[in-house]
């Protein structure tokens, strides 16, 4: 799948509505693109929250029948009594059907009077979701852009009280979902694992698609002493074996693609061999980087406010936002010794700088939309983005995303330590 998919096949997915065939196909994909995980993990909060709202608030919203369900058998009983028994009466039956359609009238009339205020409800429920649901991919900044990156991230709702009634024992809060992701964090589960962590139904769900046997097996012996918290892991369907011709019909790897700085890459650096090594280092430093830009990212969006919370939950989450914002640190020194030259030597001139923000959760975004930018500027600087050339201002924009990220990590750090 060379394009990315839209939400309504993403939808299907989640849903398992797909076919085998699709549904492998969108797999592969995510497994390639942060983009499309990001927006597939957006959709699956989203869905959450509707679930959500329809168990813990409008079930509970719901008015009780008007009245209680009438014990035919009673009626059979009372018939029985005052009749012969070797006489035969036509009247009890009669009596028995009259009794069985006042029950049928009173369930009529609570199925009415259930429809007009679930009807009431949803119109408020859907208003409310159909504003939640709103899904944004913040656009990746460019080099003409200044100020603020308007960025929005839809409000986490905290967990009503439900009856005991409905969900019986404990339930699960925060604290538990925080301690959840410190524990992943611990054993890197947060650093591109397929595993999702939520809030539902009183408990953490903790679920995951396609996550190797051994992986599986060390994450859930690190979740096995937690408490409310449910493992949902699934493993994907295996793909189908190709005949040999239709294997061999399969198209060919795209071969990198040239554009105007290979030749001048060659030069400064010595040849082909040499720009193919230091691109394979860069792309190792984007894959690093991206990784704990997105886990800092998803920690900012499931938790955007935490002034409310208590100062041991605070001082977790922010601890946890700490340490990716020092695992970004060794991908931008590397950055800094070796691709900042280059670029300097190729001509670039930037002195781009991070936008100001007022929480760190603000500047968590821009630092994951500054490592996104410099994965795809030297993607094409590096020719290694089929179907895409370079331009003259490439070097210049992509020594500016280094700039913007260095400028984030501070702010970053500076707001975490408020």
């Amino acid at each position: 799948m060379s394009n990315h998919p839209e939400q309504a096949l993403l939808l299907r997915y989640i849903d398992g509505e797909l076919p085998g065939r699709k549904s492998r196909a969108v797999q592969r994909h995510l497994e390639a693109c942060w983009e499309c995980r990001t927006e597939l993990e957006e959709l699956q909060q989203t869905v959450a929250e509707c679930v959500r709202y329809r168990k813990q608030i409008l079930a509970g919203a719901l008015p009780a029948p008007p009245q209680e369900w009438r014990d035919m058998y009673k009626e059979f009983d009372r018939v029985d009594a005052t009749a012969p028994r070797r006489r035969f009466f036509p009247w009890r039956w009669g009596l028995a059907a009259a009794t069985a359609a006042l029950a049928v009238a009173g369930v009529f009339q609570y199925v009415a009077y259930y429809k007009v205020h679930d009807a009431h409800l949803g119109d408020v429920g859907n208003t409310n979701l159909a504003a939640s649901s709103k899904i944004t991919e913040p656009p990746i900044r460019n080099s003409t852009e200044s100020g603020a990156v308007s960025v929005e991230v839809p409000p986490r709702s905290a967990v009503p009280s439900r009856p005991a009634a409905i969900v019986p024992g404990p339930t699960a809060s925060i604290s538990d979902e925080l301690l959840v992701m410190s524990v992943l964090h611990e054993i890197g589960a947060d650093l591109g694992d397929p595993v999702q962590v939520s809030l539902s139904d009183g408990r953490v769900q903790v679920s995951g698609v396609g996550v190797a046997p051994e992986r599986k097996q060390k994450i859930l012996a690190a979740l096995e002493p937690l408490p409310n918290v449910a493992r949902n892991f699934s493993d994907p369907p295996a793909p189908p074996l190709l005949p040999n011709d239709a294997a061999a019909a399969q198209p060919a790897a795209s071969s990198t693609a040239s554009n105007v700085f290979q030749a001048r890459l060659e030069a400064q650096l010595g040849g082909r061999g040499l720009v193919d090594r230091f691109t394979g280092r860069v792309l190792t430093w984007n894959e690093s980087a991206m990784a704990h830009a997105y886990a800092l990212r998803l920690l900012a969006q499931k938790f955007p406010v935490d002034d409310s919370m208590n100062q041991k939950d605070r001082a977790t989450l922010r601890g946890l936002a700490r340490d990716h914002l020092v695992a970004l640190a060794a991908p931008l020194a590397d950055f800094d010794q070796e691709l900042v030259p280059v670029l300097t030597a190729l001509g670039a001139a930037s002195s781009r700088t991070a936008a100001a923000s007022d929480s760190w959760q603000g500047a968590a975004e821009q630092v994951f939309q500054a490592a996104r930018r410099i994965e795809v500027l030297s993607s094409l600087l590096l020719g290694v983005t089929p179907g895409q050339s370079a331009h003259a201002d490439l070097p210049s924009e992509l020594l500016g995303a280094v700039n913007e990220l260095r400028a984030d990590l501070d702010q970053s750090q500076r707001l975490l330590g408020r």
